[in-house]
């Protein structure tokens, strides 16, 4: 795959890393002076899956799965053309999100079920391509609903929204909130206590779990919690927990 670097190479440059590190340490040692700074190579070779990198990818898988559901929604447009600019649309943006998974470190993209995951978009894409040049084509459209069928079961019950939770008297209580996760955007906070999913009351952890993770990633999802003595009402939209680690 595009993804994969030269091994030889990879073995190379991490013996350069490696040698340069300990000639580092001998300086350090003889001569108490400051480790020299990482290069953006050496740094990208020892820490491949950066937490920014990571971020990245699931924002691009994020923006495949909307172009995905636009591209699903162009089936019952009101006009022809208005099929056919919708189908567009949804490609470039589909498009645009395998371009990032494509500059993405290659070392990030080693992990079966993330090559397992670039394959079926990739397929995902071909079919498109098919269906807007040919909307009438009967096996296209059969193939596109096998991959998308595929592409679930690669990311079901992956959803969060990212807190720890534990149990609480009249709901569920946030113990910790993740560190720039869809909770933190939303301004979720530790103490608060949630009620409510949609109108429909959390008792359990282990509920509140099964709901969010079937909910689609991107997904506008009403919550109803209690902070401190007061009700608020907040939406929030879940993420995918990361495959890519």
């Amino acid at each position: 795959m595009p993804f994969v670097t030269d091994p030889q190479r990879n073995s190379r440059m991490l013996s350069t890393v490696v040698i340069a590190a300990v000639f580092s340490t001998v300086l350090l040692l003889t001569s108490c002076s400051s480790l020299p700074a990482l290069t953006p190579t050496e740094r990208k070779i020892l820490n491949p899956a950066s937490a920014q990198d990571i971020s990245k990818l699931e924002h691009a898988l994020a923006e495949a799965v909307h172009a995905l559901a636009a591209f699903q929604r162009s089936a019952f447009a009101e006009s022809p053309s208005r099929a056919k600019s919708m189908r567009l649309a949804a490609l470039q943006t589909f498009d645009r999100s395998l371009v990032k998974f494509r500059e993405a470190p290659s070392l990030t993209l080693k992990k079966p079920k993330v090559e397992e995951l670039v394959q079926v978009l990739t397929l995902l894409r071909g079919t498109m391509r098919q269906i807007a040049a040919n909307p009438d084509a009967i096996t296209s459209q059969d193939q596109f609903d096998l991959l998308l069928q595929e592409l679930h079961e690669l990311l079901r019950t992956r959803s969060v929204i990212g807190v720890y939770i534990s149990s609480a008297a009249n709901g569920v209580r946030i113990d910790k909130v993740v560190p720039g996760s869809p909770a933190e955007h939303t301004g979720l906070r530790a103490g608060d206590i949630i009620l409510q999913i949609h109108q429909t009351p959390v008792k359990t952890p282990k509920q509140m779990i099964q709901t969010v993770s079937g909910i689609p990633p991107g997904t506008p999802v009403r919550l109803k919690l209690q902070r401190d003595h007061r009700l608020l009402e907040i939406t929030i939209r879940p993420t995918l927990a990361s495959i890519f680690e």
